[in-house]
C-alpha cells in the first residue's frame, strides 16, 4: 500500500472532472436522501445498480439528484404502466441510460406493446438454457436494444443454432462459458447474424485462445474471471484484436503490483475494465483514483469501473 501511495503522489496527472472514473454502485433499493449524498461526493460518475425493485415516483427525485452515468435495474418482471412512466420521466428529463435485466422471464403481448415504448439503452433476459421458437417470437417482437443472454455454460449443438439463426439481426446473443470458442468454432458462430458476446467465467483465457475469438464476426468478449490477474494473463489478453471489457473480481490485494499489471492490459479494443472493491470502500480513496487516472492515460478509450456493494 505505501508503494503505491508513494507512486502516485509524485504522478503527473492531476483530478479532473474529465476523468472517465465510474463507480458501480449495487443496492437493493433506491437510495435514500443520505445515500444521495455520499454519492455526489465520489470522485467521479455512478453506475447505479438497484435489486430486486423499480423505483417508484416517490424514489424519482433521488435519483434524478445522483450524478449518474447510468441507471441499470434488475427485477423479475417486466415493469407496469407506472413503473415506465417513472422511467421514462428519468429518461427524458435528465437523459439517463436506463437499462433493464430480467431472468428467466419473457413478456406477454401486453408488456411488449408497453416496453416498446420505453427508450431504454439496454434489455437484457438472461436463460439458462437454449431459446425455444416461441421465445424466439417474443424477442422478435421487441424493439428496443435487447441482450439475450444464455448463462448455459456449454456450447449449442445444430439443433439450437437453426432455432437462434431465426433470431432478428438487431438482437444481441450472448453465450457464457469457461473459455472462448476454439478457431473450429468460427464458421459455426459467424453463421449466426446477431451481434455476438461471449462471457467467460471463473478463468482467464489462455494460450491459443484469442485466435479463436479473433475469427468471429460481430462479436464482443467480456472475461470475469475467479482468478486473480497475473503476468502471463496480460500476454494473452493483449492478442485479442475484439472489443473486450474485464471485470476484475479478485483483486485483492489493491496494492502497486495489481495496478502495474492493469496497466499493461493494452489490447487494441479494450473498452472497460471493472474492479471490485474489496470491502472496505478503499477504492474511494485518492491514490486509487490517480491509480485510475494513470492508466486511463495509456489509453484514451478506456473506462476504469470501481465496483461498490454499498454506499460508503
Amino acid at each position: 500500500m505505501k508503494g503505491i501511495i508513494a507512486i502516485l503522489i509524485g504522478s503527473i496527472f492531476v483530478l479532473n472532472s474529465a476523468l472517465a472514473l465510474d463507480y458501480k454502485v449495487s443496492l437493493y433499493h433506491s437510495p435514500n436522501k443520505d445515500e444521495v449524498t455520499k454519492l455526489n461526493g465520489y470522485p467521479g460518475k455512478i453506475q447505479l445498480a438497484i435489486c430486486c425493485e423499480y423505483p417508484t415516483q416517490e424514489d424519482l427525485a433521488n435519483i434524478k439528484a445522483v450524478k449518474l452515468s447510468k441507471l441499470v435495474i434488475q427485477s423479475g418482471h417486466f415493469p407496469t404502466i407506472s413503473q415506465i412512466k417513472v422511467m421514462a420521466a428519468l429518461i427524458q428529463d435528465k437523459g439517463i441510460p436506463v437499462e433493464i435485466m430480467l431472468d428467466e422471464v419473457f413478456p406477454s403481448d401486453i408488456e411488449i406493446a408497453n416496453i416498446n415504448k420505453l427508450a431504454i439503452s439496454k434489455l437484457m433476459i438472461t436463460s439458462r438454457d437454449w431459446p425455444m421458437p416461441g421465445e424466439v417470437e417474443f424477442l422478435n417482437k421487441l424493439t428496443i436494444p435487447v441482450r439475450f443472454q444464455i448463462t448455459k455454460k456449454e456450447w449449442p449443438r445444430k439443433e439450437h443454432m437453426i432455432i437462434m439463426q431465426k433470431i432478428k439481426p438487431e438482437i444481441t446473443v450472448g453465450f457464457t462459458h469457461r473459455m472462448v470458442p476454439g478457431i473450429g468454432y468460427a464458421d459455426f458462430f459467424n453463421g449466426l447474424k446477431t451481434k455476438k458476446v461471449f462471457v467467460v467465467e471463473e478463468q482467464f483465457p489462455y494460450g491459443e485462445d484469442p485466435i479463436g475469438m479473433n475469427a468471429l464476426k460481430d462479436s464482443d468478449v467480456e472475461i470475469a474471471p475467479i482468478e486473480k490477474l497475473m503476468p502471463q494473463d496480460i500476454v494473452t489478453l493483449n492478442k485479442f484484436t475484439v472489443p473486450m471489457k474485464i471485470n476484475l473480481v479478485n483483486s485483492w490485494p489493491l496494492d502497486q503490483d495489481f495496478f502495474n499489471l492493469v496497466g499493461q492490459i493494452k489490447a487494441v479494443q479494450i473498452k472497460e475494465i471493472e474492479i471490485k472493491d474489496p470491502g472496505y470502500g478503499d477504492l474511494l480513496k485518492d491514490s486509487y483514483v490517480r491509480a485510475a487516472t494513470n492508466i486511463e492515460s495509456i489509453n484514451s478509450n478506456l473506462l476504469i469501473v470501481y465496483s461498490l456493494d454499498q454506499v460508503y
